[in-house]
Formats: C-alpha cells, sequence, structure tokens
C-alpha cells in the first residue's frame, strides 16, 4: 500500500552505504520510520530530501517489514541553518526532544506545524536562538501531555498576584499568600521558580496562545533567560534522560 503525508526528517541512520533510514515527523501517522534506498547513487533523487530537517510530501510504500521511501518532493530544507553552527545545533536539539517526546497521529500536525514554524524563524534569523529554545521547549512538553496548570493558584483560585511560584513537579504555580500550605516532602516537590507578573504572562502565552501567534510576544533577555532555566529543567524533569544534542548546543554556546 502506498500512502502520502508531509514529514520532517528529525534524523537518520546509514544502513548502507547508499541506504538511509529516517526518522520522520508525519502529519498523519505521528513518528515514523522509513528506509531511504539508494540515495547516495549519481542518479539518486532521494539525496536533497533526505537529510536533516528537511520538510517535503513523501510517497511511502508501507508493508510489512515497515515504510519505504518511493519518492520525497521537497517543500524547505531550512538550508540557511547551515551556515550557523548554533542555529544548526539548537534544531538538532528541537529534533531530538521531538523524537523523543514521540509524537502520534493524534498531535502529530499539531507538533509539526510548531516544529516547522521554529525552524523558520531560527532559519531567518526573525527569532532569536535565545527567545525559541525556551519557547519550544515549553509548548513541546504541553503538546505531549505534560503542560502544567498555570491559570490559577492551585490553594486560593487566584489569577494575579505580585509574586507566584512554580512547582514544575507538581505542575502547579501558588501565589505568595498560599505558599506556606504546601508541605513538600522530598527535594524536588521543594524545587521552585518565583514568577513576577511579567515572566508568568510569558509563560501563559506559550503555553495558550494560538500557534500562529505563539512568536508573537517580546521580552527582555534578562526575562528570557529566566524562562531558558524554568523550561530546559520542566523537560529534564520529564524526560529523564541526558540529550546530546543539548549539551552540544551548550557548549558552542560557551564558545560564542
Amino acid at each position: 500500500m502506498t500512502v502520502k503525508t508531509k514529514a520532517i526528517v528529525l534524523k537518520h541512520t546509514f544502513l548502507s552505504e547508499e541506504d538511509k533510514k529516517l526518522y520522520l515527523l508525519s502529519r498523519d501517522y505521528g513518528l515514523i520510520e522509513a528506509k531511504a534506498r539508494g540515495v547516495k547513487r549519481l542518479k539518486g533523487t532521494l539525496l536533497n530530501t533526505t537529510e536533516d530537517f528537511c520538510y517535503s510530501d513523501f510517497c511511502l510504500f508501507s508493508g510489512k517489514s515497515g515504510y519505504i521511501v518511493n519518492s520525497a518532493d521537497k517543500l524547505d530544507n531550512f538550508f540557511s541553518l547551515r551556515d550557523d553552527i548554533e542555529k544548526m545545533a539548537l534544531a538538532s536539539y528541537f529534533c531530538e526532544l521531538t523524537y523523543y517526546l514521540t509524537p502520534t497521529a493524534e498531535n502529530a500536525e499539531v507538533f509539526l506545524r510548531l516544529l516547522c514554524n521554529s525552524l523558520y524563524f531560527l532559519a531567518s534569523g526573525k527569532r532569536t536562538p535565545a527567545f525559541l529554545k525556551p519557547v519550544y521547549e515549553f509548548r513541546a512538553m504541553a503538546e505531549s501531555g505534560f503542560a502544567p496548570n498555570l491559570v490559577a493558584c492551585e490553594n486560593c483560585g487566584a489569577y494575579d498576584h505580585k509574586v507566584m511560584y512554580f512547582y514544575p513537579l507538581q505542575g502547579a504555580i501558588l501565589c505568595d499568600n498560599c505558599v506556606d500550605s504546601v508541605s513538600p516532602s522530598s527535594q524536588e516537590q521543594t524545587r521552585r521558580f518565583m514568577l513576577t507578573p511579567n515572566v508568568l504572562a510569558a509563560l501563559r502565552h506559550i503555553l495558550y496562545a494560538e500557534l500562529d501567534r505563539l512568536f508573537n510576544f517580546k521580552v527582555n533577555s534578562e526575562t528570557l533567560n529566566y524562562l531558558d532555566s524554568i523550561s530546559e529543567y520542566y523537560v529534564k524533569l520529564y524526560l529523564e534522560r541526558s540529550i546530546k544534542s543539548l549539551e552540544f548546543y551548550h557548549s558552542i554556546k560557551q564558545l560564542s
């Protein structure tokens, strides 16, 4: 059976000198694996459509042994990412994080839009890596079912307060009037982040904004750094694994 779907290459491995295994985020089927044969042949048509970050219209043969790429028509490969090692490292991290979050057919279309939009803003330079990293991390976690409740204080229901605290393990916020009511029993449960109104507003926007408005907000560099510390901690808390591309991204940042 032949199926067609839009998909982006998250990563690949070589099965032989000419054949690849592609790890695709597909619009219709979620995370899938597909074999691409003869990608290095001189007259092959798949060379430019099977690279990492390449977004294409795929025609796949679906058989008992899995998917095989029949053809692929390139829609975008975000080529300018390859001109900047920091951007390329961050793009690789977005793709690896997406792979570990394992989108299914139910949420694949949203994930694909989120990833492609993030790579577009990153490649075009319309948003900085420092802006895009916490936005992608926090929204991707939310789309995977790890969305915290940032609507109101979990105890008293207050929506606005001078200071609130975010407890990542509980996935909840408490206002400073209610924070003493929590009696955590472990170090992870005590970990919290103080949220000023500006920081809380940014986090709410990242979580709840429509995708076409997700990147339409501004905060200063200090707030971005704080958002980054929150989002990265949240990813590590729930993913419970190291991500090599994130480590590489940080090593590049240290050199810049």
